[in-house]
Parts: C-alpha cells; structure tokens; sequence
C-alpha cells in the first residue's frame, strides 16, 4: 500500500495570531484578500465566498508544494464543506418569492449546490482524476483526508487537493439565531476559514523532489449514538477517546504531540485537555485556536491538520474532531 504524505498547504482565516510571520504555509487574514488582484475579475460576481476563498487557497498551496504542472488524469479534488451555499439559496429563494423567477440569474444557479466549489477548482486546474465534495459536519475535512488517502493507497492518482471551507455570512447566523440553534455568545465563536492541504504518493512526492511536511499514519472513526438520544455524557467522550488512541497509538509512549478537538460550544476542550494530559503526560498539546480563534464547523480539520505540521515536534502526533452528533475522528501523522 503506498503511503500518502503532505508537501503543501496554505489557508485563510477570519482571525490569525501574532506569529503567523512564523507559520510554514501561507497564510492570509481575511481582512486583507483583494479577490480580484488574486483571482482575477472575470466572473467574480457570479462565485461564493467559499469558492473564492478555495481557488487562493489552492493557488497558494500548489506554490508551496512546488507543483509546476499537474497530471489531469493522476489528480483528484475533495472539498469539505456544509454551509458554503446558504448564502446564495437565501438570497435567490427571497428574490424569487418576493420578486418573481425572473428577477433571478441563470448564473446563480450552480451556486445553489454545495459541490459548486469543487467544481470550479475541477476547472480551474484541469483536473479530471474525480472530483468530490464531502457534507458531514464538524469532521468534515477528516472524512475528507480519508476519502483522499484511500483513492491515492488504491493507485487511482498521485495528488489530491484537499479543501475545507465554511462561509459565516449574517444569512447563515441569522438562520442559527431564528431557529434558535445558537445563542449569541455561540454566534461569536463562529469564523469563516478556508484551508487547502495537498496530498501525494510518497513515491511521487519523491520523484518530483518535493519538500515532505509530514506522512498520514493512519485514521480512525466512531460514531456514539448516544449523542443523538441525549447529547453525549463524559463517560460517552471517554469511551470514544480510549477508542481511538488505542486505535491508532498501540504504545503511549510513541506519541509526542497531540492536537485538541476545540469543542468549546458545549465546553468539552478542557475535559479533553485533561484526558489527553493524563493519557499523554509526556506529548506537547497544541490547540488551533492559538491561532486561528473560534469555530470552524467542516474547515476546523484542515486549520487542525496545518496548525499541527507547523506547531508539532518531530515524531509522531495525534489530531482529534469531534461534533455535537457523536462523530469522533483522529488522524495520526508524523512529522
């Protein structure tokens, strides 16, 4: 089976830390994207938020992973994404009902579905290898590393570009607020990100001389249905985390780093920290929002996966996601 490694990535976040001067990716602050200056104008108007936001991701990416040309057929696209097309649905459907159809564009169409995103980075690269969009919550970019990993394992391609994208616009928070998902001080965690991580073939990764950051050792999944009957106990956490350590860290003594979850909103990173503490009392524990501030929803994987190749001390590392339905995912890397 061929290992898959990671040699570029790059990001954009709504909040950055002081030491981003620092980081090993590019990273841009929100605040200071010039969409048309990075992307061009050409038929700006007519993408989302996240779309704009993972073609310079993707840009900055496969500059840093020092990709000259990519192989069409060899080249794979997964993007995680699950809110990047609300915008767009709430202001075609208000313009339809109070307006009439023929007040919308034909051009608004397409950005009425969520693989939108990934089909203009399809085009946009030219490539053909597949091309998919993952929808599955918080863990969305770690379903999406895994989708990824297995199609370059099986031989199907070389790379795949990974995105992890979420849009914060005031339609999506409003619809959070009216149907009362969010308080207000929930509302305040949320930021819009985008991160996109390139994956190759450690074969190929090598022939083209590319610089390593770091190897996918493996991944593992759960699912506690208890979350969904009464939102999860400590004792439901606990089963999980014990699963997935001894899943994928057969000796404690092997893992030197370990990325926290970040679940704040129901105010479990600290019950977190201190069983990864106990559990790895010798590991350095990293946290994105260190970094990258609050709530990410289907992008927190891709600032997580980052953060840790840049914060991470050589050897082996644990990254944790969890959400609010009961999906847990770790993934194992080694830097």
């Amino acid at each position: 089976m061929r290992d898959v490694v990671i040699t570029g990535g790059a990001l954009i976040s709504e909040e950055v830390g002081k030491n981003a001067t620092d980081f090993v990716f590019p990273v841009i602050r929100l605040s200071d994207v010039d969409y048309d200056e990075m992307i061009g104008g050409r038929g700006l108007r007519y993408l989302t938020d996240a779309t704009k936001m993972a073609l310079i991701t993707a840009n900055k990416a496969k500059e840093n992973a020092g990709i000259e040309d990519i192989d069409s057929e060899r080249s794979g696209i997964v993007v995680a994404t699950n809110f990047s097309s609300i915008s767009t649905i709430v202001d075609f459907d208000k313009t339809t009902i109070t307006e009439g159809p023929r007040a919308v564009g034909a051009m608004q169409s397409p950005n009425l579905v969520l693989n939108a995103t990934a089909a203009k980075l399809g085009i946009h690269f030219d490539i053909t290898g597949f091309n998919t969009t993952v929808s599955s919550g918080r863990v969305g970019t770690f379903d999406a590393i895994d989708y990824a990993c297995n199609m370059i394992q099986n031989d199907e391609v070389d790379m795949v570009m990974v995105t992890g994208v979420e849009e914060m616009k005031k339609q999506l928070r409003d619809w959070f607020f009216d149907t009362k998902n969010f308080t207000e001080d929930k509302l305040s965690m949320l930021r819009q990100f985008c991160g996109t991580i390139i994956l190759e073939s450690e074969e190929h990764a090598k022939e083209r001389n590319a610089k390593i950051y770091g190897k996918i050792k493996g991944s593992c999944s759960s699912i506690n249905c208890n979350y969904l009957v009464n939102g999860g106990t400590d004792e439901d956490d606990l089963e999980e985390y014990d699963y997935l350590t001894e899943s994928l860290a057969k000796d404690e003594e092997d893992i030197w780093n370990i990325c926290l979850s970040d679940d704040r909103f129901d105010g479990k990173d600290k019950y977190e920290a201190e069983y990864m503490n106990d559990k790895f009392p010798k590991a350095k524990v990293v946290s994105v929002r260190e970094m990258f501030g609050g709530e990410k929803f289907g992008a927190t994987g891709a600032a997580q996966i980052l953060y840790s190749l840049n914060s991470f001390d050589e050897g082996k590392g644990l990254v944790f996601c969890n959400d609010w339905t009961g999906n847990f995912r770790a993934l194992l890397l080694e830097k």
